[in-house]
This record gives structure tokens, sequence and C-alpha cells, in this order.
């Protein structure tokens, strides 16, 4: 497994409960996009493209057993809120698009109703309520995940950069920064924005970092997961998190004095009792493919090579669902949701693959 980011410790957990050996190859680096996200669980905010919405909806669906039997595992308490996304209209034509979408799957709210169940909230347009959406503490589950991993017995971790992946029969050969070679069945690439990077690894050159900056208010304004026009915030614990910047940047993970105050002055026109409360800043590095889907199966020349990557704004999101899938792929079982649309191969014909 390279990678230790929630993708990749997932399926490895996943994995190794159901009977496989696994190697994690694990390196620490600023900005990895689990470390740094706000955990939303927003599958409704993905309705445009019907392929993604099946399958969020499927991963959301999984986490209150995901988190419940972690936390029996390892006594970690993971801080999960279903209560719902509020989704607040920009103007009246956007009030009226919402309200036509919230239709089948979610409740359309007044203004007046929305700051009965939030009154923190400055809202003149109405709202869409999506139920069973919300959001999950991503540092207490990449814990959670983490805490079981080190105790189990079918997994060994290694602090090592990969750097390079190769064939090696029908079996697959990792080679690190540090000059160990490592040899297994197969080889996840679960890198997560730095997937890109690995040689050998040619459909995961479709991933490239895009930073998001985050402010952190020391404040619980909220009980609802909110969606704005122009930032999103999300209760965790006794805090809000706003969020969050998209910049083609690089791996730069440094916060920015303008990429700050945008969300800080988002934040409280949104909630103004966020105001004097900001405590903290920080960015992540999400890992996005060109058409915003992942890349999750098999290379389609090499069974034994495997990719999880490109989970864009949604690694949280699909980390439980994606480790199951793996799980299946490489155990050779039924799959339980259809991949065929975040197949790998289906970069082929749009850039060049060596």
């Amino acid at each position: 497994m390279v990678g230790a980011g929630l993708i990749g410790s997932a399926a490895a957990l996943t994995l190794a409960d159901a009977g496989a050996d696994v190697r994690i190859l694990a390196h620490t680096r600023a900005g990895a996009a689990s470390q740094a996200a706000a955990g939303m669980l927003a599958p409704s905010m993905e309705l445009a493209r019907s392929d993604m919405t099946r399958l969020a909806t499927a991963a959301r669906d999984l986490f209150p057993d995901f988190v419940r039997e972690l936390g029996e595992r390892t006594g970690i308490a993971i801080e999960l809120n279903r209560a719902g996304i509020l989704q607040l209209a920009a103007d009246a034509a956007h009030a009226e698009l919402l309200a036509d979408t919230v239709r089948e799957t979610g409740d359309w709210l007044r203004s007046d109703s929305v700051r009965r169940i939030e009154p923190g909230l400055v809202v003149e347009h109405g709202a869409a309520l999506w139920p069973d959406d919300g959001a999950v503490d991503s540092t207490q589950l990449l814990a959670a995940v983490h805490s079981a991993l080190g105790s189990h017995q079918r997994v060994v971790i290694h602090e090592a950069t990969a750097t390079s992946l190769t064939a090696a029969g029908n079996r697959m050969s990792v080679l690190t920064q540090e000059g160990t070679r490592f040899e297994g069945s197969h080889a996840v690439v679960a890198a997560g924005a730095w997937s890109g990077q690995l040689r050998g690894g040619r459909f995961a050159a479709a991933v490239e970092p895009i930073r998001g900056q985050l402010v952190e208010f020391q404040h619980p304004a909220l009980t609802h997961v909110v969606y704005g026009p122009e930032c999103y915030l999300v209760p965790r614990g006794r805090c809000t998190i706003s969020g969050s910047t998209m910049e083609r940047v690089g791996f730069d993970t440094r916060t920015t004095r303008e990429g700050v105050d945008r969300l800080t002055a988002a934040a409280l026109s949104l909630c103004p009792a966020l105001e004097g409360a900001a405590s903290r800043s920080w960015a992540g590095l999400r890992p996005v493919t060109p058409d915003l889907l992942p890349l999750i199966g098999p290379d389609p020349a090499n069974p034994a090579l495997i990719y999880a990557c490109g989970h864009s704004r949604n690694g949280v999101l699909l980390a439980p669902l994606t480790a199951i899938l793996l799980k299946e792929i490489i155990f050779e079982e039924r799959l339980t949701f259809d991949i065929t649309r975040f197949r790998p191969g289906r970069f082929a014909d749009t850039f060049t693959v060596t």
C-alpha cells in the first residue's frame, strides 16, 4: 500500500481484516488531505453528476457502522454529524432552482424556517436541507484507523517514500527513496496528491494537487453543516471550520493572507457570531483528476497494479467504500458497486501515459 492517508489506511485495514498481509509505505507530508480536511459527507453536492452521486451516497451510508466499529475497536470517540447539510440559496433564481431540485431527496426551507433551526445564520433566500448528509471529524477518524492498523498482526508500516513501481512477473515491486525494494502480489497507489509522482503508476499522472485553505473559529456556532455561495461551515466539537479555496499552486501548502481573509469574511457574512473567534488557519492539497472523479481499479495492462487515488474533495467520504471495493478487486470477489465510470483506463486517450 503506497500511502497512509485515509483512503490507503482504510483499505489496508479492510484487506488485513480479510486475511491479506499488508505493508504500508507511509511518508508524512505537510498538507496531506486527510489531516487537513473538514470532513464533509456531502453526496447531495454531487447531484449534477449521477454517477458520482450514487457512489457518494453509498459511501455516506456506510459511515454509522464504520465509525461505530472503529470506536469499539480502538476506544477512540469519533464525532459523526448526520443532522443534514443546509445549502443556502445565493439569490432568488438560485432559490427557485434549489427548491425544484430538492423535491426528491431533501426539503426546501424558507428563510424563517432556517433561522429557527440555526438562529445564528444570515439567510435571505431560503435553503435546501439535505438530510443524512453532514460531516465526520476526519482527524479522529484517521487516528482511529491508524490505531487499528498499529495493533494489527497482518500489517507492517514502513516510514518510507515510494518512488517507482515495476511489474515483477505477476507481482509488483516498489522501490523507495531510501533504496529499499518491496515485492507483493499487488501494489496499491493511494498517495493522495502525490500519486502522480510515482514512476510506473502511469494513470496516476492524471492526479494533480489543488490547494484548499481553511480557517478554524473557536465558537460552536452551528449544529448543521452549512454550504454557502462562497464558503462552507462545518461544526466540529467546540469549533467551526470554514473552507475552502481551490488553488492551482503545485505542492505549496502555505496559507495566504488573501485566502484566509476571504474565507473569514465569507464565514462572518453567513454567521456573524464567529466575529473575533478565528484561531488558526491551514491548507491541504486535494488530489484532483481532470474530470473530478476518482481512479479506482486495476491498471488495464497490469491487474497487479491497483489505483485508489484522485478522490478530489471526497476522500474522507469515499474512504470506507473505496476500501471495500479494493478488497473485492484484490480477492477477485463480486463487486458491490459498479466502478466502470471510475476505471483508471478512461484517461488512456486523453493524455500520454507511460
